[in-house]
């Protein structure tokens, strides 16, 4: 009995080894990956930085693209404005003239009528196409 009793002792003893060898390795393990946690997680916080600072930067970029497409845009249509605004004048003219040439006598009613309504039509044409 007391045979058994050393075996079991010696059994009990190797099982203790054991499970402090599993323990030991089990501790080492988890502060590997601790360490491998905390090295992602700085290269996480370097990546989202990064990625904050480039869409940040395309932000401005595609800003200032459109800000320069819009500036672009508005000149192009104050230059078709004057070209209009000039051509409408210009055709104003035309036609007084030749209501005149028409009607030498602009002492007449209807001649004076008439050219009143084209100086109106002009002038709505005008404001029709004037740019805010």
């Amino acid at each position: 009995m007391a045979g058994n009793v050393h075996v079991a002792a010696a059994s009990a003893q190797r099982a203790h080894q054991a499970a402090h060898a599993a323990i030991t390795q089990l501790q080492q393990q988890h502060a590997a990956n601790s360490s491998q946690l905390r090295q992602l997680h700085t290269q996480n916080e370097s990546t989202v930085t990064i990625l904050q600072k480039a869409d940040a930067d395309a932000t401005r970029r595609g800003q200032h693209a459109m800000d320069e497409i819009i500036e672009s845009l508005q000149e192009k249509l104050k230059a078709q404005h004057a070209q209009h605004q000039a051509a409408v004048q210009k055709r104003s003219e035309q036609l007084e003239s030749e209501q005149q040439q028409r009607q030498p006598s602009s002492s007449s009613p209807e001649s004076s009528i008439t050219a009143q309504r084209y100086l109106h039509w002009a002038e709505l044409a005008c404001r029709t196409l004037r740019v805010v």
